[in-house]
């Protein structure tokens, strides 16, 4: 299985739960980096594996597909919601000197340089793979129906299997917090859905979003029409 999302959407939580319910490889996490460029060059004999990416060359993506036969899986995620953990990430997490960066981003110039950046990029990722996927999934139908997200990947599931591989990477088991506990530096940092809400719900942060995602939004079931 080959998994394809915009960072911060969810990839790594699944493939997890792929990997373990598949008894295959994280690539990711378990292979080399040779090995993963055994993947990428259409070298590797080991056909038990998933891996997952940000970005890929559109024709090595046809390549793998076709050498090793997997199904292509897109998860798509609120790109508002994409853009909040950015934001997070970026201050918290990666950036030393978020306390600086914050400041800069309260900066009304900066913001809709930010969100622009963001929201543009995301638009461009959903345009460029999804029409190569075999299945279209949404992080927050992971959120709330996993088994049932997951087992419509598939032909048929061992039920039980399965449970246990979703079991084992419940948000609350691996960060020992509950969904919507946060944790500002973590990784995985809140574990919900909407969270945007809470940080870029203003209507002149609404106007600078609306032109560049609306119509994907309503195509992708996360707003009924262009009144949100």
């Amino acid at each position: 299985m080959i998994v394809l999302s915009y960072p911060k959407s969810g990839r790594t939580w699944f493939l997890h739960m792929i990997s373990t319910y598949m008894e295959s490889y994280f690539a990711n996490k378990d292979f080399t980096e040779r090995g993963k460029s055994l993947i990428n060059s259409v070298s590797m004999k080991q056909k038990n594996w998933v891996i997952g990416y940000h970005n890929i060359d559109i024709h090595n993506l046809e390549r793998l597909k076709q050498t090793y036969q997997k199904k292509i899986i897109y998860l798509v995620r609120d790109p508002r919601d994409c853009m909040t953990s950015f934001y997070f990430y970026d201050i918290y997490h990666k950036n030393k000197i978020g306390k600086r960066y914050f400041r800069l981003l309260r900066n009304n110039l900066f913001k809709k340089q930010f969100i622009t950046k963001h929201l543009n990029n995301w638009s461009r990722h959903v345009e460029t793979y999804i029409h190569f996927s075999d299945h279209i999934i949404r992080y927050e139908d992971l959120l709330t129906d996993t088994f049932g997200t997951i087992e419509s990947l598939f032909d048929s599931v061992n039920k039980e299997k399965l449970k246990e591989a979703i079991h084992a990477f419940h948000f609350e088991k691996i960060t020992e917090r509950k969904p919507g506990q946060e944790e500002k530096s973590a990784f995985a940092r809140k574990g919900v859905q909407g969270d945007w809400k809470n940080h870029f719900n203003d209507q002149k942060t609404k106007a600078i979003m609306y032109p560049i995602i609306s119509d994907k939004l309503i195509q992708f079931n996360y707003e009924k029409n262009k009144n949100w």
